[in-house]
């Protein structure tokens, strides 16, 4: 770590020295350079620009244009402030000096450094213009500047780039060298840091150099493959592997500098290791490839997975065996559902053959009492009435008894609608949910709206089909009538385009919550859906609290 030390502050050192070579020595240069440039680039545009405007005024006045001086001195006038001696110079063909100006405005020093400006002088930049007079040359336009002013202010910038180089110097001397020595320490903690943690880890750690010979061997793996550090450092890798294993590892080895293949490098994978005493186990292995002082290193860490090896063949059996269970239980649920479905479907059968005999019986019952007591009551008035015409037999007890009478009349007709409604064999079942539905509401006062698609106006359901439809409306329209509080009531009746037919019965009343819709048995709702599902339907029940209730069931009635 020392002679690292000693060789990083002697690069240091140099690196330093070389850069506050370049700050101190290259700017002066380049500071002279850039000047000397813009004002060459500068004169050379101004005597294009002062020629131009000169030929001008020549090819205005060719014959005396050499007389106006007062014109060409305003001409040649320098505008730009430069910070050198400056002269400009109109000549003509013979070289003869027409008119000079002199920088005296911006130029501070001696007029002779001005009027001793020369082209010819190494001191002196200068450039120049021709001036033309019909595509023919008549003169030149002239501007020289003294650069040794722009040598004065280099040699300043000289001692300034010194001054940086050497400020320079200094920094990149004592600072890098201050972080360098706090990073060696920091190095050495983390060497510290990393070496405690190798002998704490709980995996066994070897690093290996590139022939496979070990290198370190950490406390755990002295644990698990039974051999001392000593035993195994300096020794081949393959001693911790079977023979097998251990040749292909060697052959790896051998060619990897060749072929590059990554095969074991950044990939965990589970191999065979073997102990001290000759105990094959499981590891898992991941190897990652690392350099050091410019030789190639490998590092390994081994986990003993026996244990896990073993859980999970214990896992394995068990997960077998509870394959083994949930098919055995797969199988009892599917004979179980079968039965139910076959119970189901023979509830359903003994429920509509139940539907159909009690509607056989409440045909027949409505018949008996058309025909027995309807009539029994019919005679009854006609004798009620033919006696209150006898002589001597007061009228106010007849009055009252032919009432009870008509009433005993009335009730059984209503019962008699109830049990079998004699519109639906004379108009049809359509016609007889819209006769029921107007009857109910007359009775109890309700708004009613009833709306049956004119395509089915012609379709006549089955009978068993018709009888359902009108049942279900029925019942759920009494169900209104019994717990909605509602004011009004709307039944639809339509065809889907599947060809099924759906009836809906909306009402506005105090609706149901979740809870209620729950519930077995609530409203009846129960024997309304068998009873669709007898036919092969749907029915659904949709409500909300305080906003109504609206029923809808679909069947097929063909």
């Amino acid at each position: 770590m020392k002679e690292l030390n000693v060789n990083l502050t002697r690069t240091t050192t140099r690196l330093a020295s070389v850069i506050a070579g370049l700050i101190a020595f290259p700017l002066p240069v380049a500071f002279f350079i850039l000047v000397l440039q813009f004002n060459l680039a500068a004169m050379n545009d101004e005597a294009k620009i002062r020629a131009d405007n000169l030929s001008a005024l020549i090819s205005t006045n060719p014959q005396s244009w050499q007389l106006d001086e007062a014109r060409l001195q305003e001409l040649i006038k320098d505008l730009n402030d430069t910070g050198l001696p400056e002269s400009r110079r109109v000549v003509d063909v013979n070289g003869r000096v027409i008119v000079q100006s002199f920088d005296s405005n911006e130029y501070r020093g001696p007029v002779e450094a001005l009027e001793a400006l020369d082209p010819r002088n190494a001191l002196t930049i200068a450039r120049r213009s021709d001036l033309m007079d019909s595509g023919k040359v008549v003169g030149r336009f002239e501007i020289m500047r003294d650069v040794r002013p722009l040598l004065l202010e280099t040699a300043l910038v000289s001692l300034l780039g010194l001054f940086l180089g050497a400020l320079v110097l200094v920094v990149l001397r004592v600072y890098p060298l201050r972080a360098l020595k706090l990073t060696l320490a920091t190095l050495a903690q983390e060497k510290e840091r990393a070496e405690v943690t190798l002998q704490a880890i709980g995996d066994a750690v070897v690093t290996i150099d590139g022939r496979g010979t070990v290198q370190s061997f950490n406390p755990a793996a002295e644990r698990i493959f039974g051999y001392a550090a000593a035993e195994v450092v300096g020794q081949s890798m393959k001693m911790l592997m079977p023979e097998s294993f251990g040749n292909a590892f060697d052959s790896y080895l051998r060619r990897y500098p060749d072929t590059g293949q990554p095969y074991l490098t950044g990939v965990e994978r589970e191999i065979s290791a073997q102990r001290s005493d000759g105990e094959v186990f499981p590891v898992d292995l991941r190897i990652s490839e690392f350099y050091l002082y410019g030789r190639r290193q490998l590092i390994g860490s081994m986990r003993d997975v026996t244990e896990r090896k073993r859980a999970q063949v214990e896992i394995l059996q068990l997960n077998a065996n509870l394959e083994a269970r949930v098919e055995e239980r797969t199988a009892q649920l599917k004979f179980a559902n079968e039965q139910l479905r076959i119970v189901t479907q023979r509830l359903r059968q003994l429920a509509a053959h139940q539907e159909g005999v009690r509607e056989a019986e409440r045909t027949r019952i409505a018949h008996e009492l058309h025909d027995e007591l309807g009539g029994l009551l019919t005679s009854a008035r006609f004798d009620i009435s033919r006696l209150g015409q006898l002589p001597g037999i007061p009228a106010s007890p007849i009055e009252k008894v032919r009432d009870t009478v008509d009433a005993a009349i009335g009730s059984t007709r209503a019962i008699i609608s109830d049990l079998r409604p004699p519109v639906i064999d004379h108009l049809g079942v359509w016609r007889a949910i819209d006769w029921y539905a107007r009857e109910l509401a007359n009775r109890r006062g309700l708004r009613r709206q009833v709306v049956i698609a004119p395509e089915l106006e012609d379709v006549t359901p089955a009978h068993d089909v018709g009888i359902c439809l009108y049942r279900l409306v029925q019942e759920a329209l009494n169900n209104v009538v019994k717990h909605a509080e509602a004011t009004s009531i709307i039944v639809n009746v339509r065809r889907l385009p599947t060809g099924l037919v759906e009836v809906e019965t909306i009402d506005d009343g105090k609706g149901l919550s979740s809870e209620d819709l729950a519930k077995v048995g609530r409203w009846g709702v129960m024997g309304m859906r068998e009873r669709v599902h007898s036919h092969g339907g749907e029915l659904t029940i949709e409500s909300t609290p305080g906003r109504g209730t609206t029923l809808r069931a679909t069947l097929r009635i063909d």
